[in-house]
């Protein structure tokens, strides 16, 4: 089966990091941590790939151990140790594309983007972010998250005309969606790109909603 695949990596991640991974993600303040599990309350795309992946598996089989090493690397993505958090999502990517998840490869892949920026590795985030929206599909959560990181990618460069673009996108997707927490994201990126613009009123507006 393609989980025989199982790469080797994530068993040695597992022996490495696996005391945290009985112990939940930390809830994060952060605008920029799209996702971030909230007691297993959160709403946003990490939390619902995590149910639907208990959901075919049991506790022991390789797949439920990926689903304990994404908690993982989540917790250390919301505590700022993205280089503590890359090789793991590199790792899960690679082995969720091994089995043909593609939802959890597109997880993989959104995060360790998103760690490669937060690294100051622009060239291999910006390539990361386009495989992210490829493996997004049709799905406008996902797409919307993806333009939310996106968003915050064109914000650190400078380059605000984009992220407000981005910004702009990512909500829309969001309230189609029906996605709140990415919505809320979205506001708070919009309120920052204007106020570095100096559009302090649009500014205040956004970070009302």
């Amino acid at each position: 089966s393609p989980m025989r695949r199982f790469c080797p990596a994530v068993a040695l991640a597992l022996l490495v990091v696996g005391p945290l991974a009985c112990s939940e993600p930390r809830t994060s303040a952060d605008s920029g941590n799209a996702g971030t599990l909230r007691s297993g309350r959160d709403r946003g795309p990490a939390a619902r790939v995590q149910r639907s992946t208990r959901t075919r598996s049991g506790r022991g089989d390789p797949i439920h151990r990926l689903d304990s090493l994404f908690a993982v690397a989540d917790s250390l993505r919301i505590e700022g140790r993205s280089r503590q958090a890359a090789p793991l999502f590199r790792t899960l990517r690679d082995s969720l594309a091994a089995a043909g998840d593609t939802v959890g490869q597109w997880r993989g892949e959104l995060w360790w983007a998103d760690a490669m920026m937060r690294l100051g590795r622009r060239d291999s985030a910006a390539l990361a972010f386009r495989r992210a929206l490829s493996l997004a599909g049709g799905d406008a959560d996902r797409q919307g998250w993806v333009h939310h990181e996106l968003s915050i990618f064109f914000d650190r460069a400078g380059q605000f005309d984009s992220a407000m673009t981005e910004a702009l996108r990512a909500q829309r997707l969001a309230q189609g969606a029906g996605d709140r927490p990415l919505e809320a994201n979205t506001f708070n990126a919009l309120g920052r790109i204007n106020s570095l613009q100096g559009r302090y009123r649009e500014a205040l507006d956004a970070n009302r909603r």
